[in-house]
């Protein structure tokens, strides 16, 4: 276990209980269904969500920067330097909440790009949900609403007028 919250966070995910605010509650759930791995003791589950939760992020920053530039081996190549940088590593390995942060951001960029290819309602309540599940595991994603606001935004500045638009 990492020196800081790892251990509190192992406890939290085992008994299904509270740890310090904002509490995680999202993390903890995972954590809980990690928990029913028949595999090492309680402390390696949780370290194994946070690698499973790496590296689906790293797959998902492979899918938007393939859908923005349109080229492979860039798309490999970043996502390769984002997969074996320092400081994603390090979170990668060990029982922190991080990594599933890491990876909830790159999934709704992932969903933002594909919406802005096709727009639909349903790929717009589908960003809704996961943002929404996101928030739950870490506060600091209010701080990116006005970017996926202004990425939705940007391209139909019609949701501003007629908002039922996302319903029909």
């Amino acid at each position: 276990l990492y020196g800081f919250d790892s251990a509190e966070l192992a406890v939290g995910a085992w008994t299904l209980g509270l740890v310090h605010s904002p509490g995680c509650p999202l993390y903890l759930l995972l954590g809980k269904l990690f928990m029913l791995i028949p595999l090492g003791d309680p402390a390696y589950r949780l370290n194994l969500l946070s690698g499973v939760m790496a590296a689906a992020a790293v797959l998902c920053v492979y899918g938007s920067v393939l859908r923005l530039v349109h080229v492979r081996w860039i798309a490999v190549a970043v996502a390769w330097i984002l997969g074996f940088s320092y400081y994603f590593w390090m979170w990668a390995v060990v029982a922190e909440i991080y990594a599933v942060h890491f990876f909830f951001v790159a999934f709704l960029f992932l969903l933002t790009l594909r919406w802005r290819e096709q727009p639909t309602a349903k790929g717009l309540c589908m960003i809704a949900f996961v943002y929404g599940l996101s928030s739950g595991n870490h506060i600091s994603m209010v701080l990116l609403l006005p970017g996926f606001g202004w990425l939705i935004l940007s391209r139909d500045f019609s949701l501003l007028r007629q908002p039922w638009k996302v319903v029909l």
